[in-house]
């Protein structure tokens, strides 16, 4: 029985040890020894992508929701920028036009 109960605080005690200790040197390990992948990829490669902006009534931000996302660091060519405007009744529709 004692050694049992020994058995058990041998784990209670070296789990989180190797939980905190040796689990990230056991990672830090097999990145070191995994070969380097290319990170660097080319703008061709990079998939074409679609934002939606779904706008009601939007005449007070919409402005910056644009320029924010026309500022991505995406390449520009690859990007689409949809504004779908339900019916505004404020200046939503004008301001988006601005940027088409």
């Amino acid at each position: 029985m004692r050694i049992l109960l020994l058995a058990l605080v041998a784990i209670a005690l070296l789990f989180p040890l190797y939980t905190y200790v040796a689990y990230p040197l056991v990672l830090k390990l097999r990145a070191s020894l995994r070969p380097k992948q290319d990170t660097h990829t080319h703008l061709a490669d990079w998939p074409r992508i679609s934002i939606t902006v779904p706008v009601y009534n939007e005449e007070a931000t919409i402005r910056a929701t644009i320029e924010s996302l026309l500022e991505i660091d995406y390449p520009a060519d690859r990007r689409q920028i949809l504004v779908v405007s339900d019916a505004s009744t404020d200046r939503t529709d004008e301001i988006v036009s601005e940027f088409a």
